[in-house]
């Protein structure tokens, strides 16, 4: 099963000296969790630091990127409250994906989201795969009116976004089933809690690939743990 590290940081320092660790042992991919301490209890990078915004602006015009760019495919974790409002700037960064939380786009109308996602343009699409985080708490029936304009949904195995550490939500594994049923092409990966012990559950519920952070970060050996992950 596809095994993504999962990376949240409050500094770019931070943020560097982690996947410099990962590009050492030959990692490709990387999330980055974007937090902005509203939708979520605390903020990561950028929104955690005075230089975030002057960060964020360099990236975008060019001057900078983010860290091992050239090498890393990234994805970005979009912990933000209306994130769509912002497209064209997390679009800079340069990740080859972006995942937005249902819960938090949906404090105006949800055909204003629905209107959003429809209306990106084909060059966006056929550069940047879009996807839908939801809660375990969330019914597949809402996701209908998204499904034809995102490439791929995103359970969390937690209910407190945001953190690593949490526990493990079984619901999660529950929910990947109604979703694999419902959606038998459907990419599906799960963020939040895994390890070594749910993972299996989560292969044989239908997920295609897992975001993994504490079990990861928390290991004496992060590539053989990254392998057993993704032997499983």
């Amino acid at each position: 099963m596809k095994t993504i590290p999962g990376v949240l940081e409050k500094t770019k320092l931070a943020i560097q000296t982690k996947v410099a660790k990962l590009y050492e042992m030959g990692i490709q991919n990387v999330q980055l969790d974007i937090c902005d301490g509203f939708y979520t209890k605390e903020p990561t990078w950028p929104y955690s630091t005075e230089s975030g915004e002057e960060d964020v602006i360099q990236i975008a015009e060019g001057e900078d990127g983010l860290p091992y760019w050239q090498d890393i495919s990234y994805e970005l974790d979009l912990m933000v409250r209306d994130a769509s409002k912002n497209f064209a700037l997390f679009t800079s960064l340069g990740a080859g994906r972006l995942t937005f939380h249902l819960d938090a786009e949906l404090g105006e109308e949800e055909s204003d989201f629905a209107d959003f996602l429809a209306g990106i343009d084909r060059d966006t699409k056929e550069n940047i795969e879009i996807g839908l985080a939801i809660l375990p708490t969330t019914e597949i029936k809402d996701l209908e009116k998204f499904m034809s304009n995102i490439d791929y949904v995103q359970c969390m195995g937690i209910d407190e976004v945001g953190s690593q550490g949490i526990p493990f939500d079984a619901k999660v594994v529950e929910k990947v089933k109604e979703l694999r049923e419902a959606y038998p092409d459907l990419e599906i990966q799960v963020d939040g809690g895994v390890n070594l012990e749910n993972a299996k559950s989560l292969k044989e519920a239908g997920a295609d690939r897992i975001i993994v952070g504490s079990a990861i970060w928390k290991s004496q050996n992060i590539i053989e743990t990254i392998e057993n992950f993704e032997n499983i």
